[in-house]
């Protein structure tokens, strides 16, 4: 009987725990402002959260450059890129810098002056202010910096 409670217990501990910190994702997640992040970009410069455009919306696209999902995203969000022309796309991995430019090469990004992509490195301060799980994630927010949609689960372009 002893030992049957002490798994209860200790079961109810480690839920209790995990528990605690899914409630603590989701709220960072669900948070108004735009996360802190600092990405070094292709051409091996930082941009910071704090460095967009304050006049025009932004969309955070949290991908991995070997996921069929983001590539399947990327080329669907090139399709519509006239109605994202006037929306700051954000695209950040933590994969490195020369993965990214090749990301970058094969689907001809740079041409795109509204997209910028680049790598958060092993920080992981996106990945963890929104609990992203799988990819791609999108976050999107108004000119002012507050978000206004997410998707943790691979979007449809014409969804978004």
């Amino acid at each position: 009987m002893k030992i049957h409670l002490a798994a209860a217990v200790s079961f109810v501990l480690f839920a209790s725990l995990f528990s605690f910190n899914e409630v603590n994702a989701q709220h960072a997640a669900s948070g108004k402002s735009m996360p802190p992040f600092r990405i070094l970009l292709t051409n091996m410069k930082y941009l910071n959260a704090a460095d967009l455009d304050k006049s025009k919306p932004a969309m955070i696209l949290y991908f991995d450059p070997t996921c069929d999902h983001c590539i399947a995203f990327i080329v669907d969000m090139l399709k519509h890129n006239k109605e994202f022309a006037k929306t700051q796309v954000i695209m950040i991995s933590y994969t490195p810098v020369s993965e990214i430019k090749k990301f970058e090469t094969e689907f001809s990004l740079a041409k795109y002056p509204n997209i910028r992509i680049g790598t958060e490195g092993n920080s992981f301060i996106v990945q963890r202010f929104y609990n992203i799980q799988r990819f791609p994630f999108v976050a999107l927010f108004d000119k002012n910096g507050i978000m206004k949609a997410s998707y943790h689960e691979p979007a449809n372009v014409d969804k978004i």
